[in-house]
């Protein structure tokens, strides 16, 4: 026999078991007790559908009205079953017939075998698995012998027009059988599996009897000496209907006596097994028989297992780094979450803007991976946590979303699909973020300057996975010495190609890598000193200080750099402050010429005025002359 964890009794326990997966997608563990059925502490087998709450305290069919689960593992919820719509029809309609054999149709029955209503949950009882279920009929003048189905197949909904039900019995099946009374007493109740290869005497060669299998005991769970593995109860009065009921005879909102019937069965005991239930169907019956002819029945969804796949994480990455999207697989077996190993799920990875071949997929463990139609790449599936794993990056940016898909084995030939890209399982997002540099080139005055041209070097790279981001160092792979050797340089012409700005003076490169960068003037426009002085900028995710990125495509980072360009004009003046030559100094800052500087000097001076403030340093070259080296604003003209 099996137990389940018993995260959902209310009793006190001494111990816990866990449910252990078994290659038909049952469970299987050696357990000395049993939880008896009828525990009105966990559920109320009371002869009506009302919770009674607070005494007992358990849930009632009252507590699913309205979609609610009342802390079941699995329920069908309260199915409805409109007169006539599905009947049994053809005598091929037999529980000892495999459902192949079974036809439906619409019709009537006789009025005390049309069903009105069926429902059925399961709980967690002490770690063992009960399922409880139910009906109401239409009339109550006759007895009446019902059966209820809980199939490892979905039963098709709707059912097929061709009068099939369209799937087979599969081992571990479950079938019970009550007879009761219109007086309100319950005669009998069966327990049968479907297992042709252990069939038992008077099973037919398909079914094997569970349940009783030695000295006959009360059927009756509100009568003392009833077994405490499986029971029913009818009602013996008229009871409040907790849902839309009109009987044949009497009010409606009232179910009359012998027309309400509940029971459960401890199905951990019985089958030594927790099958995959996907379906719950009620019949009336024309006798206890096995092989009595099927009248009415509804069935309904009872998923007792269910698979689930998830995908993340969802993150924000510089361009070129590397991320990885993981794909989680579990399945749930009567509540209890295990993952699933040697699944083989698809991965999709769609990109907006489509980048195309610049995505890379480095790593796939999974069984597929579709890059926006570049196509698949097969990996080994899931490991034994259930996980398989797609690593990628992208050369610029764009937004990439990853989705998956599989189907999921539950056993006993019952297989699911899962997806992600639901509320409960969303797709994950990765959005790749690039840099703009960008930077001008201007005067004192702020007037452009075409023509210059720069080396720009990513000295560092750029790790959003650590806390804070850091920077690693970017190796100069070139032994050759000189920037333009330097593998981590690229030179900008004013308007070149590597320019991404037309304006002259304006300098931008689009998509850069996120990291560090140097900007240098490597040759000033034409008639203009050379700027020595070597920028350092750095392009990243909100660092004060640098450029800020605005985490969305179409909104490029942008490191802006603002280089001034000051001209260096000699003036020759005589001692009296008159002008004698004016000229360029190449670089002022070598022998050729010493730079000397008037503090301050007014702007929109010409030369002529300048030699007559007077006051800068100054050195001998010529007798009777002093040659300034004035640090002044371009606009300042020069003499012809």
């Amino acid at each position: 026999m099996s137990k389940l964890h018993p995260h959902l009794s209310r009793r006190t326990r001494a111990a816990a078991f866990g449910l252990v997966l078994a290659v038909a997608g049952t469970v299987t563990a050696a357990v000395p007790s049993s939880a008896e059925v009828a525990d009105d502490t966990v559920f109320e087998l009371d002869r009506n559908a009302v919770n009674q709450t607070p005494n007992p305290t358990g849930h009632d069919w009252s507590d699913f009205v309205g979609g609610g689960t009342a802390g079941s593992l699995a329920t069908s919820g309260i199915v409805v079953d409109p007169k006539g719509e599905t009947i049994f029809s053809t005598g091929g309609s037999k529980d000892d017939l495999d459902i192949p054999s079974w036809r439906h149709s619409s019709g009537s029955v006789p009025d005390k075998d049309e069903i009105t209503n069926a429902y059925a949950a399961a709980y967690n009882v002490d770690g063992d698995l009960v399922t409880y279920f139910g009906s109401d009929r239409f009339a109550q003048n006759g007895s009446a012998n019902v059966g209820f189905w809980f199939l490892k197949n979905q039963v098709p909904n709707p059912l097929p027009a061709n009068g099939t039900f369209g799937i087979d019995h599969e081992v571990h099946d479950v079938l019970v059988l009550s007879e009761f009374t219109n007086g309100g007493a319950v005669s009998t109740i069966e327990v049968w599996e479907w297992n042709p290869a252990q069939a038992s005497a008077g099973g037919n060669g398909v079914l094997k009897k569970l349940f009783p299998t030695g000295a006959a005991t009360t059927a009756d769970c509100t009568v003392a000496g009833h077994s405490p593995l499986a029971c029913a109860t009818v009602n013996a009065a008229g009871i409040s209907a907790p849902w839309p009921y009109t009987p044949k005879q009497g009010p409606a909102g009232t179910i009359p006596k012998g027309g309400f019937f509940e029971g459960g069965v401890n199905l951990s005991e019985l089958l030594g097994t927790t099958p995959c239930f996907s379906s719950f169907l009620a019949e009336t019956r024309s006798s206890p028989s096995l092989d009595a002819t099927l009248k009415d029945f509804v069935s309904g969804s009872f998923p007792l297992c269910s698979a689930n796949i998830s995908i993340g994480d969802s993150d924000t990455n510089a361009i070129g780094e590397q991320h990885t999207f993981t794909v989680t697989v579990n399945k749930v077996v009567a509540g209890t979450s295990s993952p699933v190993s040697g699944n083989h799920p698809a991965v999709t990875l769609s990109d907006s803007p489509d980048v195309g071949a610049d995505l890379h997929v480095l790593v796939n463990t999974c069984d597929s991976v579709d890059t926006d139609g570049a196509g698949p790449d097969t990996g080994a599936g899931t490991n034994a946590s259930g996980q398989c794993v797609v690593t990628f990056y992208s050369d610029k940016a764009t937004v990439v979303t990853g989705s998956a898909t599989s189907s999921v084995d539950l056993g006993g030939g019952t297989t699911v699909a899962v997806a992600t890209g639901t509320a409960s399982s969303p797709n994950a997002v990765k959005t790749f973020v690039d840099g703009t540099l960008r930077w001008l080139k201007h005067d004192h005055q702020g007037t452009l300057l075409g023509g210059a041209t720069f080396w720009v070097c990513q000295t560092t790279g750029y790790d959003s996975s650590t806390n804070p981001d850091t920077y690693p160092p970017i190796a100069d792979t070139n032994p050759d010495p000189g920037k333009d050797n330097d593998s981590r340089c690229i030179v900008v012409a004013d308007n070149g190609s590597a320019d991404d700005d037309p304006t002259a003076g304006e300098f931008q490169i689009d998509d850069v890598f996120l990291g560090t960068y140097t900007i240098q003037e490597k040759a000033a426009p034409s008639g203009y000193q050379l700027d020595p002085d070597e920028v350092t900028v750095n392009v990243a995710f909100d660092s004060p200080g640098t450029a800020e990125i605005n985490e969305s495509i179409g909104q490029p980072a942008s490191a802006f750099v603002n280089i001034p360009l000051y001209k260096v004009i000699v003036l020759t003046c005589t001692t009296t402050g008159e002008l004698v030559d004016s000229t360029v100094d190449e670089d002022p800052n070598t022998a050729g010429g010493q730079k000397a500087t008037i503090t301050d000097a007014p702007e929109g001076l010409t030369e002529a005025e300048l030699c007559g403030l007077g006051g800068a340093s100054y050195d001998n070259r010529a007798p009777a002359t002093y040659d300034y080296a004035v640090e002044v604003p371009d606009e300042a003209p020069l003499l012809p």
